[in-house]
């Protein structure tokens, strides 16, 4: 659970750095119409989980137990953001952008899962 504890730290440190970043950038702003910022990360987080879950499945890492919990569960849990999806996408539609909604949460929840997809094909 350490490992869990250490990665999602550093996860949700990352992922604060980044939206900032976007925000500095000019790219996003915290009362911006769409949430890009998330919708990335989501993207960026799933297709890393999947080459990583392809990567410590391998033989050559089976006596590194911590591996899992520390980069998946740990780094990559803390990295993406569900639960702030969840959030940003109910505030959308309470805002009445039924439209900006479904596509945020279309595009998020598609190209998240394709960018899984694609990480454990490369990973493989």
């Amino acid at each position: 659970m350490i490992w869990v504890f250490f990665g999602g730290g550093i996860g949700a440190t990352l992922r604060y750095i980044i939206i900032n970043l976007f925000e500095k950038a000019g790219i996003v702003n915290s009362a911006s119409a769409f949430p890009l910022a998330v919708m990335l990360i989501n993207i960026v987080g799933s297709f890393a989980i999947g080459i990583l879950a392809q990567i410590v499945s391998r033989e050559t890492f089976a006596n590194f137990t911590y591996f899992q919990p520390f980069l998946i569960t740990g780094i990559l849990g803390g990295f993406t953001t569900f639960s702030a999806f969840s959030i940003e996408a109910l505030s959308l539609l309470q805002a009445g952008k039924i439209g900006y909604a479904a596509i945020y949460v279309i595009c998020s929840v598609v190209f998240s899962i394709f960018a899984a997809y694609a990480g454990y094909v490369i990973g493989k």
